[in-house]
């Protein structure tokens, strides 16, 4: 059983009602959950008056279960809906990343124009190919910067600015042939070599692909859930994902949602903002061999 309880608040609903054309008191809270039906606390009414819920029975079907926040649930779908068709600047909604992202290799192909994406609710999927990748974002931006005579990179940089900030000083992204480089974190005879995006540590990889792809979907109010932050990160790369993700929480108005078994991790938040699903303790609490060595199997 898995139960979520969303506050929407007056700034939120007050983007609703534009879309919708509907006037909501505010603030509400709104119950999901899915799973067993057996599972439910009982008098559900009761206990979530604003509940939606999607629950299997017995029979093993999952059958909707309705309460008093039914309405609100479908403006909010309705909303969702006039973002998507491009009615509505995008707000809020959802960035997600699973456990198993990579950020793919790319060959490099014609300079066009990347695909024109309106996502209010974004699940990253491992793109190999060229088109809709970061990479050909980049080197579109870079040509509209070629082309209108912007030496700061205008067009560039709001793309690219929160990944040269995690990779740190001196690591600036720049475009050549029409492929994508960045110096290397390591020195080759005293200097740094430029590489492609593919050719960098898998952990640098995955700040690329993290940051790159919050920057192209950037939007106030909106959920990002991150399955396993730590995945190909060193400690101190672990740190700095954390800090960037904080500014961006801060700027964009954004809630932050991680997931991870990484005790570095844990221990850049506090208080509230931790929330342990772990075992019990004594889950773990093995006995050792009498002579504290284990022998081989």
């Amino acid at each position: 059983m898995v139960c979520v309880s969303v506050e929407i608040v007056s700034a939120d609903l007050g983007e609703v009602d534009k879309m919708t054309g509907q006037q909501n008191p505010v603030p509400q809270v709104l119950h999901f959950a899915v799973g067993r039906d057996d599972m439910l606390p009982q008098e559900i009414a009761m206990v979530w008056p604003d509940f939606y819920g999607l629950l299997r029975g017995q029979e093993g079907d999952y059958v909707r279960h309705e309460g008093a926040g039914e309405s609100l649930r479908n403006e909010l779908q309705r909303a969702f809906s006039e973002m998507d068709n491009g009615n509505f600047e995008l707000y809020g909604g959802l960035i997600y990343f699973p456990h198993n992202r990579q950020l793919g290799s790319k060959t490099g192909e014609v300079i066009s124009p990347p695909p024109d994406e309106v996502q209010a609710i974004f699940h990253f999927t491992t793109n190999e190919g060229w088109q809709g990748s970061l990479e050909q974002l980049w080197v579109w931006q870079n040509y509209l910067d070629l082309e209108q005579g912007a030496d700061k990179r205008d067009n560039l940089l709001p793309f690219v600015k929160a990944v040269e900030d995690a990779l740190g000083d001196g690591r600036q992204i720049s475009i050549k042939k029409g492929r994508v480089t960045v110096p290397a974190g390591w020195r080759d005879n005293g200097e740094s070599p430029r590489v492609h995006l593919d050719q960098l540590p898998s952990g640098e990889q995955q700040v690329l692909l993290l940051f790159g792809e919050l920057a192209r979907r950037r939007r106030p109010g909106v959920v990002i859930a991150i399955d396993e932050i730590e995945n190909s990160l060193h400690p101190t790369l672990q740190r700095l994902v954390m800090w960037n993700l904080r500014k961006i929480a801060r700027e964009w108005d954004a809630q932050v949602i991680v997931t991870t078994h990484s005790a570095e991790i844990i221990n850049t938040v506090r208080g509230g903002a931790f929330i342990n699903l772990d075992y019990p303790d004594d889950q773990f609490d093995l006995p050792l061999p009498e002579d504290d060595t284990l022998e081989a199997a």
